[in-house]
This record gives structure tokens, sequence and C-alpha cells, in this order.
């Protein structure tokens, strides 16, 4: 595509690759770090790994709290600290 610089189109490649929605609100999520009700539960796919499916949960002030396999590999991805500037 001329005249586009290679890192946006790069960026608008991974958008495009990545999909996700939201599944449920107020969620019960526990991992090393926190124990919390308050949880965004995700589902997470891509075209670039067909077959796969990960559900994340999200924390207001946190982020990624949990990433685990739904299908596909067995993977898990849990929050062990937190650490936040001038504290």
């Amino acid at each position: 595509m001329p005249g586009v610089r290679p890192a946006l189109l790069l960026l608008a490649l991974v958008l495009l690759a990545a999909a996700g929605c939201g599944l449920q609100q107020n969620v019960h999520v526990k991992v090393p770090y926190v124990s919390a009700t308050q949880a965004l539960l995700t589902k997470e796919w891509t075209p670039l790994e067909p077959g796969v499916l990960d559900h994340k949960y999200y924390l207001r002030g946190v982020g990624t709290v949990l990433e685990q396999s739904v299908r596909g590999p067995l993977e898990r991805n849990a929050l062990t600290g937190f650490f936040q500037r001038g504290q």
C-alpha cells in the first residue's frame, strides 16, 4: 500500500487478527494476587490460532488478572503481584 507506514500497517493487521467479546460482569475470580467478585469475563480468539479459545478476567484499576484456555492447548496465566508507582 503506497504511502502507508509499516508500523501502521502492522498495527492494523494485529487489530484485524484478534477478536473478543464480553461474556459476563461481576464474576468471581481467585488468583494468588487477589480474590474478587467484580471481574469482567471475556472470551478471546484469533484466526491466527484456529481452534483456540481463551477466557480472560479483568479487574478495574488492575487489568488482566487471569487468562486461561478453554479450547486448544492448556494454558493458564495468573497475576501474582501488582505494583503501583509511588507506593
